[in-house]
């Protein structure tokens, strides 16, 4: 009986001993990801999606919103509507693109997959609500934003492209008060650190200033 008792209250430390190391690695995590700056109690990065698996990895980043302030913060980060899918979360998140000579241009959400134009209004928007110390992130994939496919199809002369090489990419996200909606309290402009980004092929816009 008292070895049993010895047993299990080793479990019980060991499990609040994984416990303990696994909520400091996640505390560690955040620490280590370098952040943008915070604009009204929010801060914004941007980072490789280190658990995607397949074809252009490089190209899956993930996006981070948290909150350093004292209240909650609610603000949107996408919408749906104009081919543009409710699961976008991300598609109010426009791209900063530095080319190796540091000309930048931003790009605005316009998949999936890339599509040259829309019109319409954005529908259903992607609520987010901070506590103070909460953080959320969510997986973004630059093809929505720019065309991977190398396309050159009669119509596609007055495109931009792009060589191959590494750009530096910057995630940026507005909340004006213009359209802020009824439960969103947050308005200002995030922007994220800035990530080295490897394109291996030629890549094109019609978009983007």
């Amino acid at each position: 009986m008292k070895a049993c008792y010895l047993q299990a209250l080793i479990s019980l430390l060991a499990i609040c001993s994984l416990s303990s190391a696994q909520g400091q690695e996640g505390t560690e995590a955040q620490r280590s990801i370098p952040w943008g700056g915070a604009v009204n109690g929010l801060q914004m990065a941007i980072q490789q999606d280190q658990g995607f698996q397949g074809a252009d990895r490089e190209m899956h980043l993930m996006v981070q919103f948290r909150n350093v302030g004292q209240n909650d913060e609610t603000f949107t980060t996408g919408g749906g509507g104009c081919g543009i899918l409710l699961s976008d979360a991300t598609s109010y998140v426009k791209l900063n693109l530095t080319d190796p000579q540091g000309a930048r241009r931003r790009f605005p959400f316009v998949g999936p997959p890339y599509q040259w134009s829309c019109t319409g209004a954005s529908v259903d928007p992607r609520l987010v609500m901070l506590h103070p110390g909460e953080s959320v992130s969510m997986p973004l994939f630059i093809g929505k934003y720019v065309d991977l496919s190398h396309s050159r199809v009669p119509g596609t002369d007055r495109m931009y492209r792009y060589p191959p090489g590494v750009y530096s990419l910057q995630a940026e996200l507005t909340n004006s008060i213009r359209n802020a909606l009824p439960h969103a309290n947050w308005t200002g402009t995030l922007q994220s650190n800035s990530l080295p980004t490897h394109f291996e092929s030629e890549f094109s816009s019609l978009l983007g200033n």
